[in-house]
């Protein structure tokens, strides 16, 4: 079992900054085009998991679509997801740092 955590762990661990990263990017371009109104929407971004974090930002209304089909970002809503979201990976991010500490712990 220990074993299966060393080999899976540094994986685990890159996962977070992969979706941070790709949402970053994601979102710089609606900032880029300052698509923050219908009249300046823009197609949805291609990428890797452009597609999940499009899903994610509608459902919490903070992507908007244009009668086209194009995409545009509410700053307000935009805002309101980061103020709620950044308290809860804090919380997983301590989780899994005390459970790291304590499978180390246990492995010695």
């Amino acid at each position: 079992m220990l074993e299966l955590l060393r080999m899976v762990g540094p994986v685990v661990a890159l996962l977070p900054l992969v979706l941070v990263t790709t949402r970053r990017r994601f979102v710089r371009a609606f900032e880029q085009a300052r698509a923050f109104v219908p009249d300046r929407a823009i197609p949805p971004p291609a990428g890797p998991l452009a597609g999940w974090w499009q899903a994610r930002l509608a459902a919490a209304s903070v992507l908007s679509e244009a009668r086209d089909g194009r995409l545009w970002l509410d700053r307000r809503a935009w805002q309101a997801y980061r103020d709620t979201r950044r308290p809860r990976a804090l919380r997983v991010l301590a989780v899994l740092v005390v459970a790291g500490m304590l499978a180390y712990a246990v492995g010695r």
